[in-house]
């Protein structure tokens, strides 16, 4: 690492990337700095750069790509950004934040539909992807209300993004407790159709509640992206699969990502005749062969195979070739 530190903050990122925070240094002071290594830890993919430090701090990555920071400052400014996204792309963004008054401990959890939860030591509260910010979690336990708190000690990894669990200390002894805050499994059935009245089940790779995002919708467009801006559908992964999208402007790359290994770009490098569409893309995945009919045309087959035996996300990105490309109307059928 470029920065030496003592137990930081490690996360795998949906790209595979991972990134390295917090940490404290030789004199114990906390370090700002932020470092991205390639998925296999073998170099830096991205520049170092620093973000804001506080009395406390957690980091969770976003469904869709990049990460979601929430930071206690050490004094009461009201003014403190305490809520960041940090993009896909390394971009440092500050989002609506929280009143640092109410934020007694940071306790961040990974979330389904890209929504990570958080228990501020007072209430439980869930990240709003499209809006960019945290809204408090209806009937959820409250301390405020008087109902049971929430954790004071480590997270625990659950492996399910609808469960947050933690370590609690009860009657002399070590419990773990949980709080299941939504349902969801990557197995499950693909609602039909998607972008068409709006972003849900999609999740973006930055913050897009800002009026000057590289992602936004348009009801005529549909999903229009940035080059480079991602969506993914949350939650759900595939095997063998059909994805038919209407292309209202320059034709969006649609890309398919392994849990692990390279992603595959349909319109990108790895399948490049695909940013020809001007009409429609249909996409279908039998194995390890990738196929794409542009515009009604016969069936090509992607240069670039997958691994048979991975199941894959879905999302849209920005083509390099355009200041902006859009879809709508996206079907998504399991075979």
């Amino acid at each position: 690492m470029s920065v030496a530190r003592e137990n930081p903050t490690v996360i795998r990122l949906a790209n595979g990337e991972i990134l390295v925070a917090g940490g404290l240094d030789v004199r114990g002071g906390t370090i700002p700095t932020l470092e991205w290594f390639s998925p296999d830890a073998s170099r830096a993919s991205k520049r170092p750069t620093d973000l804001v430090t506080g009395r406390d701090r957690a980091f969770v990555p976003l469904e869709a790509g990049g990460a979601l920071a929430v930071i206690r400052p050490r004094g009461g400014a009201a003014d403190f950004k305490t809520v960041w996204v940090i993009s896909a792309d390394g971009t440092l963004e500050p989002a609506q934040s929280i009143d640092p008054s109410v934020l007694d401990t940071i306790r961040l959890f990974p979330g389904a539909e890209g929504a990570p939860a958080l228990w501020t030591g007072r209430r439980w509260m869930r990240w709003s992807p499209w809006f960019g910010r945290f809204d408090s979690i209806v009937d959820a336990p409250d301390a405020e209300r008087g109902g049971s708190s929430g954790p004071a000690l480590d997270v625990i990894a659950s492996g399910d993004s609808g469960l947050a669990l933690w370590l609690d200390a009860r009657d002399a002894a070590m419990n773990v407790v949980g709080f299941r805050f939504a349902t969801r499994t990557p197995f499950g059935t693909v609602p039909k159709p998607l972008l068409v009245r709006g972003t849900e089940h999609f999740a973006p790779d930055r913050l897009a509640s800002d009026a000057r995002s590289s992602i936004r919708f348009e009801p005529a467009l549909g999903l229009v992206l940035g080059t480079g801006a991602s969506a993914f559908l949350t939650d759900l992964t595939f095997a063998d699969f059909e994805a038919e999208l209407d292309v209202t402007s320059d034709a969006p790359v649609v890309v398919l990502r392994p849990e692990r290994g390279p992603e595959l770009e349909i319109g990108g490098a790895s399948c490049a005749f695909a940013q020809t569409a001007r009409q429609s893309l249909l996409v279908n995945r039998n194995g390890r062969q990738v196929t794409v009919r542009v515009d009604g045309a016969p069936a090509r087959a992607c240069p670039v195979d997958l691994d048979p035996g991975v199941r894959v996300s879905l999302g849209l990105r920005g083509s390099q070739g355009a200041a902006f490309a859009s879809g709508r109307n996206l079907r998504v059928i399991r075979r």
